[in-house]
């Protein structure tokens, strides 16, 4: 069991670190190679396609890597998940051909076309790649989920080298490599899968389904618009420019969350059974939530020292120092976005949809007017600071309707940790030093002050490695 848990973990830590990777190469060819208003464009775009289809999702992601974590049959689901991908997709391009016709002269909609022909595809691979999770098939699922940012990667290294990086030239790279993952997908989950798929359209199982997921819907929804209304309200209120700044800190953020991505398709199975079985002991999960907070407070320190020298050098100064206390109060999301993933976990695992539901929608409620009280004031710095704000409300809600985790078991870390990487980057701000000597302050101030708050790692571990690898 410890084998295969380190087998799962390398082989999400390798995905993520991959996927990461290749997707900050993108983003850095994108950002140099592209102005800023037209960077600005094309990740609002691509902002509003990720809303589009993740409502259109309705959360049956989630939702398939539950039913064949309890040992459902993954053929009936896909065959179902398939007859959603097709419908849905069919209502997509119905709704688009209807506004192009009422504005034919907006410029950004062959643009979305284009794009979202590239992302239908990925739709397609999803539930593939959901039954794959749900039977723990980490490496099968790693291969799948890296393709599409390993193809446009390169195909945009290589296009930067011949000079010819423009719009159009980008939209097709994007397709190319949507394609790819479709097809890799389609690939392994077949050389891997035990049962073969029988697309069987069964109307009275999808509508039972979809009453399954109905409660998820909502969530999803707000979830896609807290994921990037404040990247479309800032290019539709404020500019471009700021879209285009805005956007280069808030994927860096999102390269953060790293160690949360490498993790999080390992819980909801574990979570799911852990319940199942009625197991009372979660020190486990208490462990898992202290040594996240370590993980994301030290992650803090790094970003923040290194951001304005590092990113001003790669980037011929147009994102670093512009970007200096974006980056700062997004970072400080990243605690609460960690600890808010293990709590819906858990609330997910437990079939508490509705709970999930009502806490999602007040953080939406809140991130929304957050959005369109602070960016008007603040623009970029107005938008992170409503996604803290946002995330704060929707972690002190998540504690408060969990019934079994409780906040005082892990208030300490959680407040303490980020405390600690705060007075770190501040003091050593206060002084002279320069940029490597300031880094290293940075990091040995910050392990000390977390030692003084009780640091224990070799005990964590070995509780959320307990925790973990669980028979079942």
């Amino acid at each position: 069991m410890q084998k295969k848990l380190f087998k799962n973990i390398s082989a999400n830590i390798l995905q993520q670190i991959a996927n990461q990777l290749f997707s900050l190469v993108i983003f850095y060819v994108l950002s140099r190679q592209l102005s800023k208003p037209g960077f600005g464009q094309l990740n609002g775009c691509l902002a509003l396609l990720l809303i589009c289809f993740s409502i259109l999702s309705f959360g049956l992601d989630q939702l398939t890597v539950k039913k064949i974590a309890a040992g459902e049959s993954p053929s009936t689901i896909v065959s179902l998940y398939m007859i959603h991908i097709l419908g849905m997709g069919a209502l997509f391009y119905s709704l688009l051909a209807m506004i192009w016709l009422l504005f034919p002269a907006q410029p950004l909609l062959p643009v979305i076309f284009l794009l979202s022909l590239g992302k239908f595809q990925s739709f397609i691979a999803t539930p593939y790649k959901q039954v794959t999770a749900g039977r723990e098939q980490f490496s099968t699922l790693a291969g799948m989920s890296i393709v599409s940012n390993v193809v446009k990667g390169i195909a945009l290294v290589i296009a930067q080298a011949l000079h010819s990086i423009q719009l159009h030239t980008v939209i097709v790279l994007f397709i190319l490599g949507d394609t790819a993952e479709l097809l890799c997908t389609l690939y392994l989950y077949h050389r891997h899968s035990i049962q073969s798929i029988r697309f069987v359209p069964d109307k009275k199982a999808y509508s039972l389904l979809l009453r399954e997921a109905l409660p998820q819907l909502g969530i999803v929804i707000c979830t896609a618009i807290l994921s990037r209304f404040d990247w479309l309200l800032l290019g539709i209120a404020v500019s471009d420019t700021q879209l285009a700044e805005y956007s280069f800190a808030y994927k860096v953020y999102e390269i953060i969350t790293l160690p949360l991505l490498a993790i999080a398709p390992l819980l909801i199975p574990r979570f799911v059974q852990h319940y199942q079985q009625q197991r009372k002991d979660l020190s486990g999960i208490y462990a898992i939530l202290r040594l996240e907070m370590l993980i994301a407070s030290f992650l803090i320190v790094i970003t923040n020292m290194l951001w304005t020298p590092l990113v001003d050098l790669v980037t011929a100064g147009k994102y670093g120092a512009v970007n200096s206390n974006t980056i700062l109060i997004l970072t400080f999301c990243t605690p609460l976005l960690y600890v808010s993933n293990v709590l819906w976990t858990s609330g997910f695992a437990q079939h508490r949809l509705q709970g999930l539901l009502a806490v999602i929608a007040i953080t939406c409620a809140v991130n929304i007017a957050g959005n369109c009280l602070l960016i008007p004031l603040l623009q970029k710095e107005g938008a992170a600071l409503a996604c803290l704000l946002s995330l704060l409300v929707q972690t002190v809600l998540y504690f408060r309707q969990d019934r079994q985790i409780r906040f005082a078991r892990v208030s300490y870390a959680i407040v303490c940790h980020p405390l600690c990487a705060l007075t770190s980057i501040i003091l050593v701000r206060l002084t002279p030093l320069a940029f490597i000597p300031a880094l290293a302050a940075a990091i040995i101030l910050y392990i000390l002050l977390a030692s003084l708050c009780g640091l224990r790692t070799k005990k964590e571990f070995s509780l959320v490695s307990h925790f973990l690898t669980a028979d079942t």
